[in-house]
């Protein structure tokens, strides 16, 4: 893929600076009832999340309207995706990186904003990476089962209801297991093993909850 068309966030809204009141998240939300939900201090309720447990958790809507809209055509329209997963071993999709291509300010000022809402989360945590990933949807296939390497791991999901590939039972989106690697295992090595072998896998994440998304 080559940058073959880039447009900015201001080109495709020159007002997103100040839509919103400046903000780029959904002001309605309750942010410090989000994070008393992160602690395992609070309930789940309409304005913060529609699910959690400490350590975890979903928030409906968090990007205001017009934000949302304008990141979707930012993703939608650029080919600045350079990275191209390879189907049998990865899934088949295409990424794009805050390091080549994804540093569009609207971006840089979205994190600086969730740092902002959530201070007590946030603390101590400055944005390290960012990344995003676009998948073809008639590859019914997504991101392995991996773990990152981050204190705070905040994903979007900016696709269509539509995108969604629901499975009975099982919802759709993101699966998020609450297992944490062993101290001593290095992040190559937990891949390395959860991904090729599958008793250790079951072993480690099937007995545990998880939070489907």
């Amino acid at each position: 893929n080559k940058a073959l068309y880039i447009e900015t966030a201001d080109e495709i809204n020159p007002t997103w600076h100040t839509q919103n009141g400046g903000s780029l998240l959904n002001n309605q939300l309750d942010f410090e009832g989000i994070q008393n939900n992160w602690f395992g201090h609070g309930q789940n309720s309409p304005t913060t999340s529609t699910t959690s447990i400490p350590g975890a958790l979903v928030v409906d809507n968090l990007l205001s309207t017009s934000a949302l809209q304008t990141i979707r055509q930012l993703l939608l329209r650029n080919t600045h995706w350079y990275q191209t997963k390879t189907p049998l071993e990865f899934g088949k999709y295409v990424g794009s990186y805050v390091d080549d291509g994804l540093h569009d300010p609207l971006f840089l000022q979205l994190a600086k904003q969730l740092h902002e809402s959530m201070p007590r989360i946030m603390k101590g945590h400055e944005l390290k990476y960012m990344w995003a990933y676009k998948y073809d949807s008639e590859w019914e296939s997504g991101i392995r089962l991996h773990a990152d390497q981050a204190a705070v791991n905040v994903n979007l999901w900016v696709s269509l209801d539509g995108a969604d590939l629901e499975v009975e039972g099982f919802g759709g989106g993101l699966v998020v297991f609450t297992a944490k690697p062993p101290g001593e295992f290095e992040c190559d090595l937990y891949h390395f093993m959860i991904f090729y072998f599958s008793f250790w896998r079951c072993q480690l994440l099937m007995m545990l909850n998880f939070s489907n998304y």
